[in-house]
């Protein structure tokens, strides 16, 4: 008798212990939903010019354990809900990439694309003085995917401002410290400064700079300053490097001061973006003046 109830005791007490380690760490978690970024007033930029896009990202969050198809409309009747400054954009001046998009179990991050006709809202916006936005609303289509809990978690009021594409300096205008060399430095000095676009780059950029005397002139008279140019011969630049790599947002550039080629002095070297093989430059952003220390 004990040998049998031995061995009915055992699978019991594994089924009990089996009970008692029940997984509970899922027993708080939420069923999966799906959420806007980017909610309420979304002002972004777009960009005039040919590959510029926008993305509208949606977020799952929850167990991890669903998947489903959800969809982005537009609904004007959201509109009036967020201020009375905003008239609907016409649908003609912006296209959807897909209305629709699958999230499988694993994913966490997706986005719908929207394309601008940047020139045609800015023309619209001149011609009528209106503020235009596009009421954005995601909505689960199918599978087991929930909508956020809080509506405005599913709503984007995409609010366009268009600016031109343009490279520049980073930090434009007269530099506030000078590049100095004195009798104890190398035959070269190296110094980097830095470029930047006002948009994502997608491309690999060139441009090219030169030294614009008529500047430096322009900025003397202006100012009532007396800055000299800085001889040729006392610098050299890096012109074999003029790139933002595509991905990249900014890039250094490198110049150098060349020792006993100038006497002891303050100069001024002025630099200018002359061009750039996409988009354009920024006229804001175009011109850097450095000043010069020989000792």
């Amino acid at each position: 008798m004990k040998s049998v109830f031995s061995k009915i005791a055992i699978p019991v007490a594994g089924l009990l212990l089996l009970a008692a380690c029940k997984d509970h760490r899922m027993d708080k978690m939420i069923d999966d939903s799906v959420y806007l970024v980017n909610t309420g007033i979304n002002e972004q930029k777009i960009f005039t010019g040919e590959g510029f896009s926008y993305a509208v990202t949606a977020i799952k969050a929850g167990t991890g354990r669903q998947s489903g198809t959800v969809g982005l409309t537009v609904n004007e009747s959201l509109l009036p809900e967020y201020g009375s400054e905003y008239t609907l954009l016409p649908d003609n001046y912006y296209s959807l990439g897909q209305n629709q998009i699958n999230f499988g179990k694993a994913d966490y991050q997706l986005a719908f694309d929207v394309t601008f006709d940047a020139a045609g809202i800015r023309a619209l916006k001149a011609s009528t003085g209106l503020t235009y936005a596009i009421p954005f609303e995601l909505t689960t289509v199918e599978g087991g995917l929930k909508p956020a809990p809080a509506p405005g978690q599913s709503v984007s009021i995409v609010v366009p401002l268009v600016l031109d594409p343009w490279i520049g300096f980073k930090v434009p205008g007269l530099q506030g410290i000078a590049s100095s060399i004195n009798s104890g430095s190398p035959s070269e000095t190296k110094f980097n400064l830095f470029v930047s676009t006002n948009y994502h780059n997608q491309w690999d950029l060139s441009y090219d700079i030169v030294v614009d005397a008529a500047a430096l002139e322009a900025y003397n008279q202006a100012n009532k300053t007396t800055y000299k140019l800085l001889p040729a011969e006392a610098y050299r630049l890096d012109t074999e490097a003029l790139s933002v790599p595509k991905l990249q947002n900014e890039n250094s550039f490198t110049y150098y001061l060349l020792k006993d080629k100038a006497a002891a002095g303050t100069y001024m070297l002025p630099l200018r973006i002359s061009s750039v093989s996409k988009h354009g430059i920024d006229p804001d952003r175009s011109l850097m003046l450095i000043p010069v220390t020989i000792e």
